[in-house]
């Protein structure tokens, strides 16, 4: 496809409307710019577009796509074939857009899932606090304090400005320091 030759041919069948690329742009639901860039050759357009313009101009796919009109009738059924094809493009495209947003949440989904478990296995495996953790003072002594994580507590019992027990438990986990 020769796309200066389409951008020409488009910027011809335009002016004999008597449309301005601003107008043209507006029943295609586009911008200006857009059409500017087919008729300079710089870009084609989507092909959800080509069976709007081709009603809007008056002329047929086929011709569009050859950039001149065709003096010899068309085979009008040879056009259907070309717009039922561009259609089932269309619709292609659509599912492909469509998964790959699926994909890309599922994605962020397994991530976050994957940091909150990775998390909590550094934190059993090196009795520690689990990174995405927040402090809590234990209120039944006031020697202790509880890093709360998402799958896992960690309970510190403090005797003496010094830790003396790191116990790293799962959720819903009573545990309480040692006394003397």
């Amino acid at each position: 496809m020769d796309q200066i030759k389409i951008g020409k041919f488009i910027a011809e069948l335009r002016k004999q409307k008597k449309l301005t690329q601003e107008q043209l742009a507006e029943k295609l639901g586009i911008t200006k710019n857009a059409v500017s860039k087919w008729e300079r050759g710089l870009g084609l357009m989507d092909l959800s577009l080509l069976k709007p313009l081709s009603e809007i101009l008056g002329v047929s796919v086929t011709e569009i796509l050859n950039g001149e009109k065709i003096d010899e009738e068309i085979d009008l059924k040879s056009e259907e074939i070309l717009i039922d094809t561009l259609d089932y493009s269309v619709k292609e495209i659509e599912k492909v857009k469509k998964n790959k947003f699926l994909i890309i949440l599922l994605t962020i989904i397994i991530t976050i899932f994957s940091i909150i478990l990775l998390d909590t296995i550094q934190a059993v495996a090196f009795k520690n606090s689990p990174i995405i953790s927040w402090r809590v003072e234990d209120v039944n002594d006031s020697d202790s304090y509880v890093d709360k994580g998402f799958l896992i507590d960690t309970y510190y019992c403090v005797k003496e400005q010094d830790i003396v027990t790191v116990i790293p438990t799962f959720k819903n986990t009573n545990y309480s320091c040692p006394s003397e």
